[in-house]
């Protein structure tokens, strides 16, 4: 490093008026000197070190040079990233004053040499062995639950023995577990009573599974739920999990399948990125929940009743459901995009409801479980550019193709198409700086089946409306409203609902209200003429944890 570089190093570390002076001086005196001490004749010449000005460059010449010779081999000095000991003299003997004392050549060198730098490397270093380590040793990577109570009112009371009321007492509870060698384990536990209605009662694990995660690819082993819808209202796609109709009926909750599933994980590309290819086997069948017989939302009605223990069940090997599915990205100038295509066979989530009359009068509903044949797809695209950013764009459509299971139904549904499209549109600052509002539009809507169990499918050609807000404040205050509309039988459902988190009396304590409304089609000939008179008020307290 020469002279004038480490006074310019002390111009920018301090701003003393007499530095800059004896700077400047040490500069001019410096070039006078180099002029002077240049021989008159020049012996033979050799090749310059790098970053070493050629004997006689005045110094205000060394740059260019020394920027010339920069990619040659570093010199000593560069290599070390100190101070020559030559100018450390230089400046003890210029620094009469002790201001110079003020730089902390030290701390400079520190800089130089990337000591710093290599200490904070090292803490990564040791961060990075910390997790890979803590990767495979047994811990709780997380878990959590709630506990709520919920009642829910009719206001219109019905004849006969339904129930005008329910109080559901619900709790679930959820832990992820990591093991050795790559292994991990889920399990989410599930209580739900009602507390007017024994007959209504839930105490299974949802989940309960055991994962082992390579590079490339992992296997699950155990029962696990899955969602593989990409519509708000209703997923054609969404094949692979039975449903509990006991609780929910337009939204069902889904149950746990009890199998195996392969799942690859190649690289992809740019365009098509994150390829995901899905193999599933689920072996053991399993019946779909119904309401109980005193449910509002029972789908017999006296004096027909439901027995399930009629039904007409598939044996093992008719009973078992395979399933594959391929996700991947589609990344292009116009949009980018989530992609998924599905194929499936075994037994319909749904089964037929077929009735037989009773001497007395009674009729006897009991479900006649067939298989089907799932072909389809769907995409969720979100385009680029100015206006269209806040805009999602969602289809869903498949094609089933009813099978029987050996000897039944005697009376097999119709092959149908069905899909679901929309969009949504999001936008934030509506009323405050901080909230979001989201409207959806979509049709749900199917194709080419008229048989007698196409009646308990509830979307058949209907127009959902959907409006979300988020105040995200600190109470987390959130409003929902949805409508249907069957444009073929007028039928309209309405459902509003309200979710605020009650900090002031516990920060974990949840407050939801909610209101169902329907009008059935006047004709009788739609899905809710099976539930007439069931609106209905929820009011829900939840504590997470």
């Amino acid at each position: 490093m020469s002279l004038s570089k480490v006074c310019e190093r002390s111009v920018t570390c301090t701003s003393s008026p007499r530095i800059h002076a004896l700077c400047a001086a040490l500069w001019l005196f410096g070039g006078i000197a180099e002029v002077r001490a240049q021989p008159a004749n020049h012996p033979a010449a050799e090749t310059p070190s790098a970053g070493t000005p050629s004997a006689g460059t005045p110094w205000w010449s060394q740059t260019a040079q020394q920027e010339e010779s920069a990619e040659e081999e570093p010199t000593e000095h560069e290599r070390v990233g100190g101070n020559g000991p030559s100018e450390l003299q230089d400046l003890d003997e210029l620094d009469d004053t002790g201001e110079l004392d003020e730089l902390d050549l030290d701390e400079l060198d520190k800089i130089d040499d990337g000591a710093e730098l290599d200490e904070l490397d090292e803490l990564d270093e040791l961060d990075e062995l910390d997790e890979s380590d803590k990767s495979n040793t047994f811990h709780v990577r997380s878990w959590g639950g709630f506990g709520g109570i919920e009642l829910r009112t009719f206001p219109i009371h019905r004849e006969g023995v339904l129930n005008n009321e329910q109080l559901i007492l619900e709790a679930q509870f959820e832990a992820d577990v990591v093991l050795k060698g790559g292994f991990s384990s889920y399990t989410q536990l599930r209580f739900l009573i009602d507390g007017f209605d024994r007959a209504l009662h839930r105490y299974e694990p949802l989940e309960g599974y055991l994962l082992y995660r390579a590079d490339h690819w992992d296997v699950l082993g155990g029962q696990f739920v899955e969602n593989w819808g990409i519509a708000d209202v209703f997923n054609p796609v969404d094949v692979l999990n039975r449903r509990d109709y006991g609780t929910e009926t337009l939204d069902p909750v889904r149950l746990g399948e009890l199998g195996v599933r392969l799942r690859a994980l190649p690289d992809g590309g740019a365009v098509f990125g994150q390829p995901v290819i899905s193999a599933y086997a689920i072996p053991l069948f399993r019946r779909t929940l119904f309401p109980a017989e005193r449910n509002r939302f029972s789908f017999a009605q006296p004096p027909a009743f439901l027995d399930t223990s009629q039904g007409m069940e598939p044996d093992f090997v008719n009973g078992m459901l395979f399933a594959g599915r391929i996700e991947h990205t589609l990344n292009t100038r116009a949009l980018n995009a989530d992609l998924q295509y599905i194929v499936a066979r075994g037994p319909d989530r749904f089964p037929f409801l077929s009735s037989m009359p009773l001497a007395d009068d009674q009729i006897i509903v009991r479900p006649e479980y067939f298989g089907s044949w799932v072909a389809g797809g769907g995409f969720r695209a979100v385009p680029n550019g100015v206006g269209w950013s806040e805009f999602t764009f969602k289809a869903e459509v498949v094609y089933k193709r009813p099978y029987r299971l050996g000897d039944f139904p005697a009376e097999l549904p119709d092959d149908y198409i069905q899909y679901a499209v929309g969009f949504d549109r999001s936008f934030g600052g509506l009323f405050t700086e901080r909230d979001r509002f989201t409207w959806t539009i979509e049709y749900v809507a199917e194709y080419g089946a008229d048989d007698p169990l196409s009646q308990f499918r509830p979307f058949d050609s209907d127009i959902a409306l959907r409006f979300f807000w988020e105040a995200q404040n600190f109470s987390r205050v959130s409003l929902e409203f949805r409508m249907l509309v069957d444009v073929s039988t007028s039928e309209l459902f309405l459902e509003g609902a309200c979710i605020s988190q009650l900090r002031f009396l516990h920060e974990n304590l949840q407050l939801r209200v909610m209101a169902q409304y329907f009008v059935p089609d006047p004709v009788g000939a739609s899905f809710l003429d099976f539930f007439p008179d069931n609106r209905n008020f929820r009011v829900r307290l939840q504590y997470e944890f």
